[in-house]
């Protein structure tokens, strides 16, 4: 008979990821006691027989009492603040990701966790273009002026591996775009653009690779590496792995699935924006917004969105299969319908 894990604590469990993780957790036969905490619970994420807690990790005290509580074995955490569409001001994300990680870093020693698990961005890579990067590329530089998010999450994971002793031990999972059912932004903002009339505009050649990870393959690593945290003198500790598929497609070859899977049909070839006509545009939009917004909105259009439809962003994931045993599904085709017939049947309701 397995032996039985203690309490898990997953951070942002009623979050996207955090439903998938606890979804793959519950599955596992040494599974038993799960707390999730998020700053507000979203009840469409929640599963049975999980323990679900409306807590502010930004709040020290209220962590110091939900840890001396709970005791957890392990932490799993997924919390980062939204970073989609550029808005979400920087100090939030050095609250969420970096002080409160601190926190509870401080926490788990007191309280006898011994593994702590965090989701890290495959962009804590610096750089405009990643092409089949490994876990050995230089982050993103202090300083750099980038979108914090990217900077931010850096930081988090270098203290994260520092924080690495044999009584409490860390892993970093590097993820990139998350793809598959409850998507809110990606395939949301490519179905908006279908009901717009936007599908007939491209911006670059098509000829960048983007990595993507399913929801359910990402969750899958995550257990995978708290199963292998968990075994007696365990060598994976203080590591970092990208967790990615191995399958690629283009943006704009992306998106044509999830159009086709909303009922599009092509009818003529797009009309090409070069990149460096978009990069350009781009640069007007991001400071006419910011001047008309006095600095509260972010320009949909902006540089970074630019290079993510036109760059390679593919990452190296030997390393994640020879030490976890982790082998993505590359079902990325299947993920991108999956996840706009889920949003489809969402907006119907």
């Amino acid at each position: 008979m397995a032996s039985a894990w203690g309490t898990i604590l997953v951070i942002g469990g009623a979050g996207r990821l955090g439903y998938f993780v606890i979804q793959e957790l519950l599955k596992q036969p040494e599974c038993g006691r799960i707390v999730s905490i998020n700053r507000k619970l979203h009840t469409e994420n929640q599963h049975e027989g999980v323990e679900y807690r409306a807590v502010d990790v930004r709040t020290t005290e209220t962590l110091h009492t939900l840890m001396h509580d709970i005791r957890p074995e392990a932490i799993i955490n997924t919390a980062a603040p939204g970073h989609v569409d550029g808005s979400t001001p920087a100090k939030d994300f050095h609250e969420v990701l970096v002080k409160a990680q601190a926190d509870l870093i401080q926490l788990a020693r007191i309280n006898g966790t011994k593994v702590f698990i965090g989701t890290s961005s495959a962009n804590v890579a610096g750089g405009w273009e990643h092409v089949n990067v490994n876990e050995t590329a230089p982050y993103w530089p202090e300083g750099s002026g980038v979108f914090p998010y990217w900077i931010k999450k850096a930081q988090a994971e270098r203290e994260l591996l520092a924080a690495d002793s044999p009584t409490l031990q860390t892993v970093s999972l590097r993820l990139p775009l998350i793809i598959g059912e409850r998507d809110y932004a990606f395939v949301p903002n490519l179905l908006d653009s279908l009901e717009q009339g936007q599908t007939g505009v491209r911006i670059g050649n098509n000829t960048g690779k983007l990595a993507t990870i399913s929801a359910d393959d990402a969750a899958a690593a995550h257990v995978l590496a708290l199963r292998k945290l968990l075994e007696p003198e365990n060598k994976i500790h203080g590591q970092i792995f990208y967790i990615t598929n191995t399958r690629v497609l283009p943006f704009w070859t992306m998106a044509q699935i999830v159009w086709t899977a909303a009922g599009w049909k092509k009818a003529k070839e797009p009309f090409v924006i070069p990149e460096a006509l978009a990069m350009v545009m781009a640069w007007v939009s991001e400071w006419f917004v910011y001047l008309t917004s006095f600095g509260k909105r972010a320009a949909a259009l902006n540089q970074r969105v630019v290079y993510f439809m036109c760059r390679e962003w593919t990452y190296h994931g030997a390393k994640a299969e020879k030490v976890l045993g982790f082998v993505p599904k590359n079902d990325v085709e299947e993920q991108l319908r999956r996840s706009a017939e889920w949003e489809l049947r969402k907006r119907k309701k």
